[in-house]
């Protein structure tokens, strides 16, 4: 059996082995009740994942840990890597020791987030459309007697024009009116063209384009959103596996305009914080939303910052120490 043949069948036996269901039933949300029901789940997950495995054979070159991850983060909020809730993405990421390895990252599809919404924010209705040029579209805002928005899409069958000009989001929650949210074609693509492996061959920007511009839509219209904690852990989530790169001609208008040198957070923690969290670790009573909230608590990061983004020696080596106490045993 050759080298690459046996990575995939260790793979595939891990997402079948009893430590991994037992692992990924733990991680499952609370809106999955009923032994019968997270059995049946943690089934489907292990076929799409060996499915995944087989549609994109750089995943078959990630390291273990880094797909482990990966599957265990969708299974806390329900969602499968079946290129319609989220994608496996290979990325070839820069080490601690200055190698390079692939590595297995997410990218939470358009209609995962739609999920989300449903299932843990009450969402009603959430939808959305790209228009092309020779639709009809009319979009105001607050163009309706109760002030609310006015939307009118009448797309053209069959399409004549290959050519997007806009693309826009509905969400309603009970007892609300609907909420609109319309982006220029342009800054979509803006937005689009610089996250990560935006050209990547298996990349859903490449393979489901429309998808991704209401992605990019949704994601934007969040900011205005009701959010629950597990909507908020999901965006986060995604912001770290698909960092937005700067815009190079907004940085460079930024420069020219003088403003107050930003304050970089550094932390380095004292030994008995750093002993606090070794023993939560040893006792594997702490997550990464525990060691963000025991942080927090000290004063240390603020409530919207996460302990992976900040810096500092002794920080550092909590990081390393954390990641090997809570790492998937193989």
């Amino acid at each position: 059996m050759s080298k690459q043949n046996t990575k995939v069948k260790a793979l595939v036996d891990w997402v079948r082995s009893d430590a991994a269901h037992e692992e990924i039933a733990k991680a499952l949300p609370g809106l999955i009740v009923g032994e019968e029901n997270r059995i049946g789940w943690v089934q489907r997950l292990e076929r799409t994942f060996v499915t995944a495995l087989e549609k994109n054979p750089k995943l078959k070159e990630c390291t273990k840990h880094s797909i482990a991850t990966c599957v265990l983060e969708l299974a806390e909020f329900g969602l499968m890597p079946n290129s319609r809730d989220a994608h496996l993405i290979p990325r070839n990421i820069k080490q601690p020791d200055g190698q390079w390895k692939l590595e297995c990252t997410l990218i939470v599809d358009y209609k995962g987030f739609v999920t989300i919404l449903h299932d843990y924010c009450g969402a009603e209705i959430v939808d959305g459309a790209v228009v092309y040029d020779g639709d009809e579209f009319d979009y105001q805002r607050g163009g309706n007697e109760d002030g609310s928005d006015r939307l009118v899409h009448r797309p053209t069958f069959p399409r004549t024009s290959k050519t997007p000009i806009a693309v826009y989001t509905r969400v309603k929650f009970k007892g609300h009116p609907i909420q609109i949210h319309a982006m220029d074609i342009e800054e979509v693509e803006s937005k689009r063209r610089r996250s990560k492996d935006f050209n990547g061959k298996f990349n859903p920007n490449q393979t489901d384009p429309d998808d991704m511009r209401k992605r990019t839509c949704l994601k934007n219209m969040m900011k205005w959103l009701p959010r629950t904690d597990e909507f908020t852990r999901l965006i986060d989530l995604d912001n770290v596996h698909n960092p937005i790169e700067p815009d190079e001609e907004q940085e460079k208008f930024s420069s020219e305009i003088p403003v107050e040198e930003a304050t970089v957070a550094v932390v380095d923690l004292n030994q008995d914080l750093i002993d606090e969290i070794e023993t939560k670790l040893k006792n594997a009573e702490l997550t990464d939303g525990d060691l963000d909230e025991v942080l927090q608590n000290h004063k240390l990061i603020k409530p919207d910052q996460t302990w992976r983004s900040l810096a500092g020696p002794t920080l550092s080596s909590v990081i390393d120490r954390f990641d090997e106490l809570t790492a998937v045993t193989w």
